[in-house]
């Protein structure tokens, strides 16, 4: 998988929701989106949080994506937060279907992109994607893994 760092190891389901969303990127002739390993560790650590209260909501700390620690370079940032029952379509059409979260996946100039899924013991996958315009040149491994699903 195209990564701005060493090679990331996405989980099948944060895997197939990249596909979805750079098919349809390349379909409107727009980049594919790269996973950049500071917006991947963000989504992961917000999703796993999500799990784990069985909470739905956007980070309310979006905003650090942005600090020296993360993706410093980005001057633009969007989330979009999911759930299903361990279906990455099911997902995808509920964003294709939200005129917000559609726009961040087809915004021309979000172009990197962390993906996090965790799954909970009763199956439901939590879901955060996390875009931005730019990532870190000093931040180049992810060091969260994702969670309860294969690796392609």
């Amino acid at each position: 998988m195209k990564s701005t760092g060493k090679p990331v190891h996405l989980t099948s389901f944060e895997y197939r929701l990249l596909a979805l969303m750079n098919h349809d990127r390349a379909v409107r002739h727009l980049h594919p989106l790269t996973i950049t390993p500071c917006a991947e560790d963000f989504a992961r650590k917000w999703t796993k949080t999500m799990a784990a209260k069985n909470v739905l909501m956007h980070n309310p700390k979006l905003g650090q994506l942005w600090d020296d620690h993360n993706c410093k370079d980005a001057s633009l940032i969007a989330e979009n937060v999911g759930m299903s029952q361990s279906d990455p379509h099911q997902v995808y059409s509920a964003y294709m279907h939200s005129p917000e979260h559609r726009a961040n996946i087809l915004n021309p100039h979000l172009r990197d992109v962390g993906i996090g899924s965790w799954q909970r013991s009763d199956g439901t996958v939590y879901n955060t994607i996390d875009f931005s315009n730019g990532g870190s040149p000093k931040y180049t491994t992810v060091k969260r893994l994702g969670q309860g699903l294969r690796t392609p």
